[in-house]
């Protein structure tokens, strides 16, 4: 009898064979997105973000280049990779960037280098941080240092061959800063105010939860018996909040632009106050606008330059204030402006007890040359150390040029 040996059925070697073919592209699948897909099994992932071989030396060098005029080290440095463990996600570009913005300390904590928005398209990554949306005096310093770890952190990735800190095309800023503003606004509350009573040029103090909003502004208001709402103003200190009653505030906000289209008298009688941060308001408390005069305050006003004048970049320039009163550190910024009269950009430059100060306009920065180059002077008493809140800015613009 004819002993013959039976084969397998061709149905079995089909699934087989196709059981072989879905584990090798599963392999290679894993392989080639190794980058950005992490084991989610393991509570955490590592990766590899992009630092400056020498931290210390690197932010002492960015320092020199932003307030002394020394070439941008950034261009030049040496960035090195550097391995850290985060949590498990599989969002690693936005947490790459996120743990490269981490690497340089900020006074605005882990929100601020929260990676808010981020779109690749065509090759580029645009990217904005908490801190490119909702900022602080000096900011600009932190984003200079930390916008290029983030570039060359990005740099690493397949498909992206350039970063830039703007939205995407297309997008707009409002809906991403509308976006941003929804999902950390809270409500504000005053808990009391310092007096409660006072005439025209009286400082108050508010006490409150959540009072503070883009760029720590309180956003406060004053409001008649009429409805009729004048704007607070910058305040005179924010630790603790003050604010003044002045003779006329402005009916808008006009913070963002210094232009004010039509005033609120401030004439004696019962106003509420309120805080409107994000545009959330706050409850009321009732302040009540006395006849008496105020108590003298010492003063400060910008002397020089005080608008027309040209500077040149390179050269050293007197900054003069007149002051009444024992007064303290004064803080000095150069602000930047559009030739509409927005503030478009401002750096701190120096601090001073006297009113006299040199300034040299060290190089790179931004000259008079038509949009966004106007600039003011502005003195900030350093409201911490004296409780009395005093500021003034140049009357008008003055140029800055080669």
């Amino acid at each position: 009898m004819e002993n013959k040996q039976k084969g397998l059925p061709t149905i079995v070697w089909i699934i087989i064979l196709g059981i072989i073919i879905v584990l090798l592209a599963v392999t290679y699948y894993k392989d080639t997105q190794r980058i950005t897909l992490p084991n989610l099994d393991e509570k955490t992932v590592n990766i590899t973000i992009m630092v400056p071989n020498d931290m210390v030396a690197y932010e002492k060098a960015m320092n020199d280049y932003i307030f002394n005029g020394k070439p941008n080290p950034a261009k030049t440095w040496t960035f090195v990779p550097k391995t850290i463990s985060i949590a498990a996600t599989t969002d690693v570009i936005p947490a790459s960037a996120a743990s490269a913005a981490g690497e340089i300390s900020t006074q605005g904590g882990a929100r601020a280098a929260r990676v808010e928005y981020l779109k690749v398209t065509g090759g580029t990554a645009y990217i904005l941080l908490g801190m490119h949306l909702d900022g602080w005096a000096g900011v600009s310093v932190s984003l200079a240092k930390i916008e290029p770890l983030i570039e060359k952190t990005l740099l690493q990735f397949p498909g992206i061959t350039s970063v830039k800190f703007t939205p995407a095309p297309g997008d707009s800023m409002d809906e991403i800063l509308k976006e941003y503003i929804s999902s950390t606004a809270t409500s504000p509350t005053i808990e009391s105010i310092t007096p409660s009573s006072g005439p025209v040029g009286t400082t108050i103090e508010v006490k409150g939860q959540n009072l503070f909003g883009f760029e720590s502004e309180p956003n406060a208001w004053l409001e008649n018996s009429n409805g009729e709402k004048g704007y607070l103003g910058e305040a005179v200190s924010f630790n603790p909040l003050k604010l003044k009653i002045d003779s006329k505030l402005c009916k808008n906000n006009d913070s963002s632009t210094g232009v004010c289209n039509s005033y609120l008298t401030i004439t004696p009688g019962k106003y509420k106050i309120t805080a409107e941060p994000y545009g959330v308001k706050s409850n009321a408390v009732e302040f009540t606008v006395t006849s008496e005069k105020p108590s003298s305050q010492p003063d400060i006003k910008v002397i020089s330059p005080n608008g027309g004048e040209n500077w040149k970049i390179g050269q050293t320039y007197s900054i003069s204030t007149l002051s009444g009163g024992e007064l303290g550190t004064r803080t000095i910024r150069l602000n930047r402006y559009s030739d509409d009269g927005v503030r478009v950009g401002e750096i701190t430059i120096g601090t001073t007890e006297s009113d006299n100060f040199s300034y040299k306009i060290p190089v790179g920065t931004e000259q008079t040359t038509g949009s966004a180059s106007r600039h003011k002077i502005q003195v900030i008493v350093n409201k911490y150390n004296t409780g009395k809140g005093v500021a003034d800015e140049s009357d008008n613009y003055f140029s800055i040029t080669n």
